[in-house]
């Protein structure tokens, strides 16, 4: 559990940091291709952990 959160808040710091240098820093094409492929990963996380919660378990 608390690997998981750990994991989740390196991820949610990275994206900062990374949507923050593509900004205001950089207007680097690889800057956004990071920006974009971590902010699509934690979405995508987050709809897999909402939909086990809100949908019932196959049995």
């Amino acid at each position: 559990m608390i690997a998981k959160l750990a994991i989740f808040l390196i991820f949610i710091i990275a994206e900062i940091s990374l949507g923050i240098y593509s900004l205001a820093i950089s207007e680097s094409l690889f800057a956004k291709f990071l920006f974009f492929t971590l902010s699509a990963f934690i979405i995508c996380l987050l709809v897999i952990k909402l939909s086990s919660t809100l949908l019932p378990d196959d049995d």
